[in-house]
């Protein structure tokens, strides 16, 4: 890996922690997505993840369930996120680096499930 000269920008240190992430692009786009990733490093604000769809792109604007489960019960924590930087790795893959913006919500699967079939329940949460 090539040094670099450039100060360190990172607020929070990464660790070399495996995640499981769900991406998706935030704004409509021409080919839509929805991923499930491990990632190879991550830290508070953001994570490293490697991919074979080549449709990340810098500033392309995701949402982002880190960690991701889709285990029943699971809460899962939901960000919007911006890609800062798209590396070309060897086998056609791509590491994407992504700095977490700010927290929508947290989500569980049943809970997605229980406001999709019950009208009542989306106009209590407004």
């Amino acid at each position: 890996m090539p040094t670099s000269s450039k100060p360190e920008q990172r607020q929070w240190s990464r660790a070399r922690l495996s995640y499981r992430v769900r991406l998706r692009p935030s704004q409509p786009t021409v080919e839509e997505f929805d991923e499930v990733l491990s990632t190879e490093n991550s830290c508070r604000s953001g994570c490293y993840f490697t991919a074979v769809n080549h449709l990340y792109k810098k500033h392309l604007r995701l949402f982002v369930t880190f960690p991701y489960s889709a285990a029943l019960g699971a809460i899962n924590r939901d960000y919007i996120g911006e890609v800062v930087r798209v590396d070309d790795l060897p086998n056609g893959r791509v590491g994407v680096a992504v700095n977490l913006l700010t927290t929508i919500g947290l989500s569980s699967p049943s809970q997605l499930a229980t406001h999709a079939s019950d009208p009542s329940m989306m106009l209590a949460d407004r």
